[in-house]
């Protein structure tokens, strides 16, 4: 890059920082406004609130602010399409390959006349990710350069099998109350599952064939020790089927829907027996 190509660059930055400036308040000003409204939402539910005992769904109450704490269960058995089954509020499931990835430096060098030149250097690397590396969008150049000083030819296979959307209960209770579909989602935190040969056993004949146990997660694979690019390893998480919690939000027949307020609706859960304060 010559002189003038740089004093147009610094320039567009400058314009560019000056817009960022300018955008950064404008975001700055609608965040202090959400706030005051939440602000103002927990207020006004503070000042309605009633705590209720969960052993039965009291009618006069309904359409109330409510407060209760205790027990939350669901009896519900989820799976997913590789057989994988559990009783839990929520679970989960992360594959990750052993592939080829690619990363880039730059470094600039200062030329006679002014001038800049840049010069990037691509390096190679197998290491596990949970996406997938299209090796195909990879450097060109970088990709020949490196073939040609190793001799290793860069290519990621498609993943056979790939994360998937959590999977939800659909029926859970607290009490004599049942939970919906906003809060299920905001109970409990996830733990990995230990698996087993007796869970592998369980699954789909697809996934039995080909994947064995290693440290507790599903390994698709010659050797653990040894990866090989396509390599997968195939780990679940759950949320368990018992949780303690405490919840405050609009009492709607048996069940919660979040309480309107003059600003913000308030639905709020927590982890454990709390109070609503």
């Amino acid at each position: 890059k010559g002189w003038g190509e740089r004093l147009g660059e610094s320039i567009k930055g400058v314009a560019t920082g000056g817009i960022l400036v300018i955008a950064s308040f404008i975001l700055l000003f609608k965040n202090e406004g959400c706030a005051v409204k939440q602000a103002q939402a927990l207020s006004e539910g503070a000042s309605q609130v009633i705590s209720v005992m969960i052993d039965k769904v009291d009618t006069s109450n309904e359409g109330k602010l409510v407060h209760v704490s205790g027990e939350a269960t669901t009896s519900e058995t989820l799976s997913d399409n590789l057989g994988f089954s559990a009783n839990a509020f929520k679970i989960s499931r992360k594959v990750e390959m052993y592939q080829w990835t690619e990363s880039k430096k730059e470094k600039k060098e200062k030329k006679m006349g002014g001038k800049e030149q840049t010069i990037t250097t691509y390096e190679y690397k197998k290491d596990w990710s949970s996406s997938e590396n299209n090796s195909g969008n990879f450097n060109q150049n970088g990709k020949k350069a490196f073939e040609k000083k190793s001799g290793v030819s860069i290519n990621n296979p498609s993943m056979v099998y790939k994360s998937g959307e959590p999977s939800y209960a659909k029926q859970a209770n607290l009490g004599a109350f049942t939970l919906s579909d906003s809060i299920i989602k905001s109970t409990g935190s996830e733990t990995k599952v230990n698996l087993t040969n007796e869970d592998l056993a369980k699954m789909s004949p697809e996934i039995k064939g080909k994947a064995k146990i290693n440290d507790g997660a599903l390994y698709v694979g010659k050797d653990p020790a040894s990866p090989q690019v396509g390599d997968l390893k195939i780990s679940y998480s759950k949320t368990e089927p018992k949780q303690t919690i405490s919840i405050v939000s609009r009492q709607t027949a048996s069940s919660f829907t979040p309480f309107p307020t003059s600003t913000n609706p308030v639905e709020l859960v927590s982890a454990g027996k709390k109070d609503a304060k």
